[in-house]
């Protein structure tokens, strides 16, 4: 049998994640025993938390509902083979709104660290104002929804990607879009 390096960069992928995960989790468990001592009670690692929620979450929804199935680790036919409804979009709805719940707690981590280093005072007067966190991130945690709730009307047909041996969401109409 001829090695061809199929699927290698995935065994990788998978490998870093089982090797990031544990230390993402760690770094978790600090910021919430220390949340409330100095420097770990300021909104930068407030974000960080909930960026780290958002990081861990995505990590293992996506190698369970994606990778585990496609080489026999999780029994794929719980979502794969119920081809119409709600179950066959869950995959989608969820990779796609945690990673957009990881994009809006970067940029606003962004946004926390520019107005730091520009404005300090501004920075401070805001960032650490309980209302502005909890908006900001409430922010980071519904506007997904809103950009994800347009897959559930639209009709995907799953196909077999023959290059990766994994799965294809292929939506049957992109007006979906336009809800």
């Amino acid at each position: 049998m001829v090695w061809t390096g199929e699927g290698t960069i995935d065994y990788v992928m998978i490998g870093l994640c089982a090797v990031c995960l544990p230390i993402n989790l760690l770094f978790l468990a600090m910021l919430i025993k220390y949340r409330d001592r100095s420097p770990l009670n300021s909104s930068f690692f407030h974000l960080c938390m909930h960026l780290t929620i958002a990081d861990s979450i995505m990590m293992l929804f996506s190698n369970l509902v994606f990778k585990f199935p496609m080489y026999g680790w999780f029994p794929a036919q719980i979502l794969w083979d119920n081809k119409h409804g709600l179950l066959p979009k869950v995959p989608v709805v969820g990779v796609w709104y945690f990673s957009h719940a990881q994009a809006f707690g970067i940029i606003t981590l962004a946004l926390n660290r520019f107005t730091a280093s520009w404005w300090p005072i501004k920075h401070r007067e805001f960032w650490w104002t309980q209302s502005h966190m909890n908006i900001a991130l409430l922010l980071q945690w519904l506007l997904p929804i809103a950009i994800v709730a347009p897959i559930f009307f639209a009709d995907f047909t799953l196909t077999s990607n023959n290059a990766t041996g994994g799965i294809l969401f292929v939506a049957e109409s992109m007006d979906f879009h336009r809800v």
